[in-house]
């Protein structure tokens, strides 16, 4: 390694400790502050805690006025609806069918032309619900 290089394993190490000592709510919250610069090891934290995620960020995707956001909240949605598809399941259908009239709404585009690949990868336990929608 050339010491004028950053240690770029010891940073990620650091990175990943610092996501995981935090508890949900702590997590959740760097939803709002984070914009669009939170790193991959908050949303690998985020995935591996599971379904215990689901309802807070069911809830940021609920709430209307997350959807208008201009200050760094503005893409708390955004994080809900991705990170709720990565985690997957039966508990997070509901969450993603309620993101598709909010996103159509404001027009959201990283939303809509994502849920088609993001209801992939729920799986077949989502097919029902969207044949109802």
């Amino acid at each position: 390694m050339n010491p004028a290089e950053p240690d770029m394993e010891n940073n990620a190490n650091a990175q990943i400790a610092a996501h995981s000592a935090l508890n949900d709510a702590e997590l959740i919250n760097l939803m709002f502050t984070g914009a669009d610069r939170l790193p991959m090891e908050f949303a690998r934290e985020v995935i591996a805690r599971g379904t215990r995620m689901i309802a807070p960020m069911a809830e940021i995707i609920a709430g209307p006025k997350n959807w208008e956001r201009g200050d760094a909240g503005w893409c708390a949605v955004l994080h809900a609806v991705f990170l709720t598809g990565a985690i997957g399941g039966k508990e997070a259908v509901k969450p993603l069918i309620d993101a598709i009239f909010p996103a159509t709404e404001t027009t959201n585009f990283w939303i809509t032309e994502a849920l088609p690949a993001i209801f992939g990868r729920v799986g077949l336990c989502a097919v029902d619900e969207i044949k109802i929608v």
